[in-house]
């Protein structure tokens, strides 16, 4: 574990959830398969849903948090950005984008990696416009339900993973969403 640490100085429970769309779940089980050894619990659901689908109307994130007693819910999906590779990292929780911001800045990069590309955002609340927000991070919106990713008892922490077409992705994409979750961790 990385140290993302609660309020009394322990190790959070993480777990990766994959699979909610369909579409990202070759992806998914790669990035599974090699976190197996990292501690970080994995969740794949293997009839997602489809990206035509409301996934958020499901209430599986709600469900799994409270049901698992989870400190840390990392949600897995990826997207397509021609010119490469980068990753968004999306929560409501200042703290946890302030400490993978510092972990992210002391990284030395991998061979793989270009400058700095990942990109932190904060979630805010759909009626809040980002000017009223005093905010570190850019912020954005989400069709997550509020329930989910403002959820006291646990943090929700989104990593969309961008790859360079679609696909389940190359094991250079594999293991560098492996380092990012390890670094959430």
């Amino acid at each position: 574990m990385n140290g993302f640490l609660d309020g009394a100085g322990k190790s959070i429970a993480t777990v990766l959830v994959t699979g909610i769309r369909k579409e990202e779940l070759a992806f998914g089980k790669q990035v599974s398969r090699l976190l197996v050894k990292s501690g970080i619990q994995i969740v794949v659901i293997d009839n997602g849903l489809s990206h035509e689908r409301a996934y958020c109307k499901s209430g599986f994130y709600h469900s799994t948090a409270r049901r698992e007693k989870l400190d840390l819910l990392i949600d897995l999906h990826t997207g397509i950005n021609e010119t490469g590779r980068c990753v968004d990292i999306l929560s409501a929780n200042t703290r946890f984008l302030k400490t993978m911001d510092g972990l992210l800045k002391g990284v030395e990069k991998h061979i793989f990696s270009a400058p700095r590309e990942e990109r932190l955002y904060e979630i805010i609340q759909t009626d809040t416009k980002s000017t009223e927000k005093d905010s570190s991070f850019s912020v954005c919106h989400t069709i997550i339900p509020e329930k989910v990713w403002n959820f006291c008892q646990c943090i929700h922490a989104g990593l969309k993973i961008y790859l360079n077409k679609s696909g389940q992705g190359s094991s250079s994409d594999w293991e560098y969403s492996c380092r990012t979750c390890s670094h959430a961790d």
